[in-house]
């Protein structure tokens, strides 16, 4: 009675039930078969949290198409290593997102994009305009 909240789990985790009843039905014994199941299920559940940060990613918006051409691109194994550099690269732009609507919300908008629309321009150089923008209005 044990196993059954876990087969329903694996239910609800579509990704991984097709393969997690073929390798339970592998298995003639039913105790290894427990085993299985129960493995699978806390593999299902560890992908849990990988897919809360993708909808993070997901969620907003412009690295989204990003994140969805690199998932096309990697191998099935990849794409918890490939939803950690995306999150990492989000949270690594978000001190630049809060200065960049900071810019926005000023009169210092047009010049701000002016610069980033540049073209020919570096991204050395975009960054140092809007860094110098920013600057200026603190």
């Amino acid at each position: 009675w044990l196993l059954v909240p876990f087969g329903l789990a694996l239910l609800l985790m579509q990704w991984r039930s097709r393969h997690a009843f073929e390798q339970v039905r592998l298995h003639e014994h039913e105790g290894r078969q427990r085993l299985e199941l129960l493995t699978q299920c806390m593999f299902g559940l560890s992908d849990v949290p990988f897919l809360m940060l993708g909808l993070l990613v997901l969620l907003s918006g412009y690295r989204a198409s990003a994140l969805l051409m690199s998932l096309r691109q990697s191998s099935c194994t990849e794409w918890k290593r490939v939803l950690l550099l995306h999150t990492s690269s989000l949270l690594a732009d978000l001190p630049f997102l809060i200065c960049g609507t900071t810019v926005l919300c000023s009169w210092r908008s047009p010049e701000l994009l002016r610069a980033l629309c540049r073209r020919g321009a570096s991204a050395a150089d975009i960054r140092y305009e809007a860094a110098s923008l920013f600057a200026l209005l603190v």
